[in-house]
């Protein structure tokens, strides 16, 4: 039992060993109805809190990933940056990882530092592999 329960049939033993029982009776009645309905209602709304707090983490992984895809653009698979003009940030970033990928002196192959993940192409190229996704 819970406390509130508790409470009214102690107010129930009370009113019955005591005078004007049926009356006060009656409001306890009441009072079991009242507190019956506030639990459904608050069962209810603990459901839909539940669920409106899926839908809000739902919501915000689309909007995480309606936002990578505009901001990145996927070329020779890596990303690149698309500027707030539209420009293309000439820095190449890992598809995995989204760190700025790096080529020793520009001759060897992009190389994330975290993952590992090479590009297809040397620090040289990005000039030329830049003009290719802006195209």
């Amino acid at each position: 039992m819970n406390p509130i329960t508790d409470l009214l049939s102690s107010f129930d033993k009370l009113i019955t060993e005591h005078g004007s029982a049926t009356i006060l009776k009656e409001r306890i009645v009441q009072l079991r109805e009242e507190f019956e309905r506030l639990k459904e209602k608050h069962d209810r709304l603990e459901i839909e809190n539940q669920r409106l707090k899926c839908e809000v983490d739902d919501l915000r992984k689309a909007l995480e990933q309606k936002t990578i895809s505009h901001e990145y653009t996927e070329h020779r698979g890596v990303l690149f940056r698309r500027l707030a003009n539209g420009q293309i940030q000439d820095e190449v970033y890992c598809p995995s990882c989204k760190v700025p990928m790096t080529s020793l002196m520009g001759h060897t192959p992009l190389r994330c530092s975290k993952c590992h993940f090479t590009a297809n192409f040397t620090g040289r190229d990005i000039e030329r592999v830049v003009k290719e996704v802006a195209t």
